[in-house]
């Protein structure tokens, strides 16, 4: 039985399931996470009203995926996200499988939402509805409306729409991420009035007509006079040096009246640690903005019968030299312990959610994570001879190690610490590398150590409540 939230009926058993959470070692400490059951890709980020509000694929009843809902966070300076409570219920018969991800803009002073209907007919065949609603006064999402059905020149996987508007022709699109046959693809629509839809064909992409069997999560803006799209293209990786699902981007041009994207800057992953999947873009008139899953498809992430399901940090956008820079938010005002020292040699008895930054580095530097009193770590960050290794026991039975190796000259490193996850800036974000890690009881030490002294710069960050909200 499919079973969809009733807030009177379920909410003593989700407050149950919330007080669980709020005991459980891996719950993030700063970083979005759910009141209960499970959490994957952000939905509808974007500024209306004053703040940003960030929505998340929630399924409430358990570590899987369910039945999913929209959760509804929001926040002043994209550090600290108030619980808003359920946005959007999976109610309508067009979305009967689950209101699967999206997009939000402001328009005409009201935040509409644009997602995936996850239909299933009689015979359980899957008719995917693209759908417009609004965010109501009551806080909730409604006014739902079915704006772009099934396109029959692709398999039953259409989903996570895209909307942007183009002042130049005064137009709005949507990028919808398909699969053509076995083949992902981004489709475009278009319309002046949000009601009637004009298909405009698959996007044209020079070099990457094969290129994953399926794409998610399209997502586009402006940035800094150049087009970004940045997708997840299922299938591409080695398994060994990435995932198998990626996450990247794409800078170039894009042709609206010719649906294609012209590329000037071939495609690069968002991301080199581990998990990092299914990106956002969130903008306002001055800055752009990124969040993303740290997590995977397919991938469990659970842990004593909880989800252990975050975000990540949100990210400040850039494109300088061709490529994307992703920034963390200006943590100062949450740092509430702080200490500077220059040395070849750092150990931080019992780690906590924290933040470093190390600069000035010259030849080598290693960064051992959540080290036990026998001197091992189920997380190592090395860097020797103009290359960067992250290694990690694996996460789900700890029987091997995974590795991620990127070449490049390392002087400046800021690496954000929480209670199960650490994500790493790399020359004032010119590289990124995240990573989930569920460190056992007696792991919960640091230590860096250099043959050169190297500025270091180490604070811990104050908890970020969260009220139990449905």
């Amino acid at each position: 039985m499919i079973k969809v939230l009733d807030k009177n009926r379920d909410k003593k058993d989700l407050y149950e399931a919330y007080k669980l959470e709020e005991r459980n070692k891996y719950r993030q400490f700063y970083h979005v996470h759910p009141i209960s059951g499970l959490l994957n890709d952000p939905n509808g980020f974007c500024y209306y009203n004053g703040y940003w509000y960030l929505f998340y694929q929630w399924h409430p009843f358990g570590p899987f995926h369910g039945q999913k809902h929209w959760y509804m966070t929001r926040s002043k300076d994209l550090i600290e996200f108030e619980n808003m409570g359920v946005g959007l219920v999976p109610e309508e018969i067009f979305e009967n499988r689950g209101a699967y991800s999206g997009s939000g803009l402001e328009i005409d002073g009201k935040l509409n939402v644009f997602y995936t209907g996850n239909f299933r007919d009689n015979n359980d065949i899957r008719r995917p509805k693209q759908v417009r609603a609004v965010l109501g006064e009551d806080g909730k999402i409604g006014h739902k409306k079915v704006i772009i059905g099934t396109n029959k020149d692709f398999t039953e996987h259409q989903r996570d729409p895209s909307i942007y508007y183009n002042p130049l022709d005064k137009t709005y699109y949507i990028f919808l991420g398909a699969q053509d046959m076995d083949k992902g693809s981004i489709i475009l629509y278009r319309s002046k009035d949000l009601d009637a839809w004009e298909y405009r064909g698959k996007i044209k992409i020079k070099g990457y007509k094969d290129f994953g069997y399926m794409w998610e999560c399209p997502s586009f803006a402006k940035v800094d006079g150049k087009d970004l799209l940045i997708f997840s293209p299922q299938g591409l990786g080695d398994g060994k040096n990435s995932n198998r699902d990626l996450n990247g981007y794409l800078i170039g041009k894009m042709d609206f009246e010719n649906v294609e994207f012209v590329v000037e800057e071939d495609f690069k992953r968002l991301d080199h640690g581990f998990e990092f999947y299914a990106s956002m873009i969130g903008k306002s008139q001055e800055k752009t903005y990124l969040i993303s899953w740290l997590g995977l498809p397919d991938v469990n992430l659970e842990k004593n019968g909880l989800s252990n399901s975050s975000l990540s940090l949100v990210r400040n956008l850039e494109i300088r030299d061709g490529r994307l820079y992703q920034r963390p938010q200006d943590f100062t005002e949450k740092i509430i312990e702080s200490k500077k020292t220059t040395s070849n040699k750092l150990e931080v008895k019992s780690i906590k959610p924290m933040r470093i930054l190390i600069e000035n580095v010259m030849e080598d530097i290693k960064i051992d994570f959540f080290k036990d009193k026998n001197g091992s770590s189920p997380l190592i960050l090395t860097y020797r001879e103009e290359s960067l290794l992250l290694e990690r026991l694996d996460i789900i039975d700890r029987k091997n190690w995974e590795v991620r190796i990127l070449e490049l000259k390392v002087d400046k490193l800021e690496i954000f610490i929480d209670r199960s996850s650490v994500e790493i800036f790399v020359n004032d974000g010119g590289y990124t590398l995240s990573t989930r890690i569920f460190p056992e009881d007696e792991e919960e030490s640091l230590e860096i150590s250099s043959n050169d002294k190297v500025n270091i710069e180490y604070g811990f960050i104050g908890k970020i409540d969260t009220k139990f909200t449905l």
